[in-house]
Parts: C-alpha cells; sequence; structure tokens
C-alpha cells in the first residue's frame, strides 16, 4: 500500500534525521488500526453519526477505514483550530470511484480546510480559505483504485498541495480558521450536511498546526514516517527484565505468545493517579484511575517488538505517577513498574519470540 521499495538513498538517510519531527504540532492523528481514536493528546476522537464503518488489512499489521459512501463520521467534540497560523493536513487515500458531484473525504466544517474528489474527473481537490470554489487540484485523476499519499498545507498567505511527495500546485490564499464553536468539528466521509459521500478508503489522517518540511513530506509519502514513529523506542540491542519490578524509563520483556493478559493497578497507596494507554501508538485505554483493584484486559500482539506506553495524566496526591503492570503469556508472568510526571509516556518493550 504505502511501502515505496524505491526510496532513494537520501531520502533513507532522512527518515533518521527528520522522523522524530512527525510529532511536533500534530494536534490529530487517526491511525483507523481498528478504531477512530485520536493518537494525539487532544483527544479529537471520532463518532459514527451513520452506516457502518470496517477495516481493511494493508500489509503486515495496518489498517485502513473503509467507506462505502452510506458512512458519516466527524469529532465527537468541538475541534478548536481557531489559534491556527498555519496548517497541514496529510492522508493516505484509495478510491476507483468518480461520481457526478464531489466526494468529501475529510472537511473541517466552520474550520476553513477540506480535501475531496472532484466530480467527473478524479482529481483531488484541497483548500484552507474556506471554499472549495477555484481551489487546487491534482494534475491528474487519482482515482486509479491504488494508494495515494495528500498534503494540503497553507503558511497562512498560500495553499499547496503534493499528491505522493510531489508539489502539484501552489494558490495564494489566505488561510481561514474556526471559532471553537459548537459547529466547528472534523467531519470524514461526507460533509457536515451529511451530503456529498466518498466511497473509498481513508488511512493515516494527521493535522498539524504548522507547515511540513519537503522531508517531512517526502518521509510520509514512503510510509517510513509511521514506521520510525512506532520503533523509535525499541532499544538496539536486548536486554531481559527480571520478573521482579524494576523502575527504570525504558523496559524490556520476552513473551512466548501473541496472545497476553495485562493487569494494570496500583501496588502501593491509592493517589488518584489518572493513565491512558497506548499500544503501537494505538490508544486501548483512555484516563483510567489507577486503583489497587487491578484493570484486566487481553491483548494481541504482532511477531517482534512492541511499545507499550503508558501516558500520565497527573501525579496523584503522591508524585509521581506510578503504575504497577503484570503480563502473563501462560507460561510466565513478568511484572513490571512505571513511573512518571505529568503528560510524560513511559514505556515497555514486549517481545514476542
Amino acid at each position: 500500500m504505502k511501502i515505496n521499495f524505491l526510496i532513494g538513498v537520501l531520502l533513507f538517510v532522512s527518515s533518521f534525521v527528520y522522523s522524530q519531527t512527525l510529532t511536533d504540532s500534530l494536534q490529530a492523528h487517526y491511525q483507523f488500526d481498528t478504531n477512530l481514536l485520536d493518537q494525539t493528546s487532544f483527544d479529537h476522537d471520532l463518532e459514527i453519526l451513520a452506516g457502518r464503518i470496517s477495516y481493511s488489512q494493508e500489509l503486515s499489521s495496518d489498517q485502513a477505514i473503509v467507506l462505502n459512501g452510506r458512512t458519516h463520521i466527524r469529532t465527537a467534540k468541538v475541534f478548536d483550530n481557531s489559534a491556527y497560523q498555519q496548517i497541514a493536513i496529510s492522508l493516505w487515500f484509495k478510491s476507483s470511484t468518480v461520481a457526478s458531484v464531489d466526494q468529501i473525504m475529510l472537511q473541517g466544517a466552520f474550520m476553513g480546510f477540506g480535501i475531496l474528489i472532484a466530480p467527473q474527473t478524479g482529481k483531488v481537490i484541497g483548500f484552507c480559505d474556506g471554499t472549495s470554489r477555484g481551489s487546487i487540484q491534482s494534475q491528474k485523476s487519482l482515482t486509479d483504485g491504488e494508494w495515494h499519499h495528500i498534503i494540503v498545507q497553507s503558511d497562512g498567505y498560500e495553499t499547496s498541495l503534493y499528491v505522493d511527495g510531489e508539489l502539484n500546485g501552489s494558490m495564494i490564499e489566505p488561510l481561514v480558521v474556526g471559532n471553537g464553536r459548537y459547529n466547528n468539528r472534523l467531519y470524514i466521509g461526507r460533509s457536515n450536511y451529511g451530503v456529498r459521500p466518498f466511497i473509498g478508503s481513508l488511512n493515516d489522517i494527521r493535522i498539524y498546526n504548522r507547515i511540513l518540511t519537503k522531508a517531512e513530506i517526502d518521509l510520509l509519502a514512503s510510509n517510513t514516517g509511521k514506521e520510525q514513529e512506532a520503533s523509535e523506542a525499541a532499544p538496539l540491542q536486548d536486554q531481559q527484565v527480571e520478573v521482579e519490578p524494576t523502575e527504570h524509563a525504558n523496559q524490556r520483556i520476552s513473551v512466548s505468545s501473541k496472545v497476553v493478559t495485562v493487569k494494570v493497578w496500583d501496588d502501593q497507596k491509592e493517589d488518584g493517579d489518572i493513565v491512558s494507554i497506548f499500544l503501537n501508538d494505538a490508544r486501548i485505554k483512555r484516563e483510567i484511575e489507577v486503583e489497587n483493584q487491578e484493570h484486566v484486559f487481553t491483548l494481541e500482539l504482532k511477531e517482534g517488538v512492541n511499545v507499550f506506553k503508558v501516558l500520565a495524566h497527573n501525579e496523584g496526591s503522591r508524585p509521581p505517577n506510578t503504575a504497577a503492570i503484570l503480563v502473563d503469556d501462560g507460561n510466565t508472568e513478568h511484572k513490571a513498574v512505571l513511573s512518571s510526571k505529568k503528560d510524560e509516556f513511559k514505556e515497555l518493550i514486549i517481545v514476542v519470540e
């Protein structure tokens, strides 16, 4: 889908130089790996207004959302972009449908931006000035049933459209933003009025409140950006974690099964610690209180390295934020203790052998 096997040496090098910047100023990120959650701390999670959604498997463990023209999705809460002075929207899409009306892939309703497929031609239109009328279009039709990467961005005065890493055009137009009121929502698959449906697949939607560099655009268009983010935290050498709890910044354990039982609890005195839990950058538990009573859930891991992250939302009444983790693969129980400051991630590397 998104893997470009013809990446040159320069792009390969740039992936190491720029990969850490891909989360800078990231305001929303939808990976669509079996959920509609925003992977940033801004909690711009999506909800279904109409229709159903399905997911397609796209290489290894990556998944995409499939829209059939009847699906209507939006952010559950207000999406406030009123303070933006710049914006960049990045997404992957695949479609073989050319309709008699434009197809809304993404719309910032009353927020000034959108990406859609033009009627009759199958070209992609992007805008950041509040209207799609007279906006930039891709140089050719993109409804060929193949995956394409799109970036629409504005520096406040000029809007640019990139297709598969290549600049397709720029246009002088002022950036229009919302006012943060109740009707400022992000819509996917249809407009805010429930019309102009999109038929196709979407993946890895990102919204930044800055513009992206050409190196970053190349990185996202090659799909190495997503894999780099997921692998940044993986240690360069093996390190077995003892069964007894430790409190290192990042820890590593090995398990013999891809299906494990995980328990999360406060093994000391309860003090109101709140955490969110992520597996391979997909949020699986949102703002749960760490109590003496265990939170128990099952995880399905991928072969090789998995990154289990805990994000501390506070430090309770007895800093720091502390969570005990027990991972049971059916043969061995591995215990770790992750201690974090507010808004800090701590990681447990889980390797399936």
